[in-house]
């Protein structure tokens, strides 16, 4: 039976494990890996009912968000203290479940091709390519969020200053209604661009990201490789100090 996404089974999404994860150089044991199959089908289900939700305006309590994170953990492919990212582009996976990670440089992988129509302007395509040599705050956001609201003003801070600094924010408005989203950034007073994803479809190329725990924000660096990942509303302290060192490296 064919899953949500097209061209595939609940067990073939976005999120499902392309191969057992290899310890040592042999596959996982059986019970092993149809328990993470389980999880993974699990993790992907919880994620297209919440795409899905046409009434659901909250975001998840910040409570649940540790959950959250082990939830993506046991549902990953690699299961080691050392599986933070794999393939070529980035997958997000939390170890020990954390939710504020930052990756060496030898651990970076580039982000996915992320582009969309703007927010407050439809005709206007905005991508991530855009912004290649730059360093990049990018959050992922909706006006239905109440944590976003209380960071938008450090993000405002953060992109005006980084005009001067060679830093830029870039948001992702998910499952949201665009009239509330450009009403949010008039009144807000948002000075950075965002990507309007109402279906949630692009921030799905974020690997393994738990959309129900938006605000969710990336230290994107110069070469679009994920330099940071923080599950939950930032502050000036937990973003600065990592910002200015990937804005110092070559």
């Amino acid at each position: 039976m064919d899953g949500p996404f097209p061209g595939g089974g609940a067990g073939d999404g976005p999120f499902a494990c392309e191969k057992p994860a290899l310890h040592g150089g042999s596959a996982l044991n059986a019970p092993a890996s149809i328990a993470l199959r389980i999880v993974a089908m699990v993790k992907h289900a919880l994620e297209v009912a919440v795409i899905r939700s046409t009434t659901g305006r909250r975001s998840l309590p910040r409570s649940v968000i540790p959950a959250v994170a082990l939830l993506l953990t046991l549902s990953s492919c690699s299961t080691g203290k050392d599986a933070v990212v794999h393939g070529s582009t980035f997958e997000f996976v939390s170890p020990g479940g954390q939710t504020n990670i930052f990756y060496s440089i030898d651990q970076r992988r580039k982000i996915a091709d992320l582009s969309g129509p703007s927010v407050v302007a439809p005709d206007r395509t905005i991508s991530i390519g855009d912004y290649a040599g730059k360093v990049v705050l990018l959050n992922l956001w909706g006006a239905w969020c109440g944590p976003c609201r209380t960071e938008t003003h450090v993000l405002r801070e953060i992109s005006t200053a980084g005009k001067r600094e060679g830093l830029e924010v870039l948001g992702i408005d998910v499952r949201d209604n665009r009239q509330y989203a450009a009403d949010f950034i008039r009144d807000f007073q948002v000075d950075y661009e965002s990507i309007f994803d109402p279906s949630g479809r692009i921030a799905l190329q974020l690997r393994g990201l738990p959309l129900a725990a938006v605000p969710i924000s990336l230290i994107v660096d110069k070469r679009q490789r994920v330099a940071a990942v923080y599950i939950g509303a930032v502050l000036q302290e937990d973003v600065r100090p990592k910002l200015e060192q990937v804005r110092a490296e070559p």
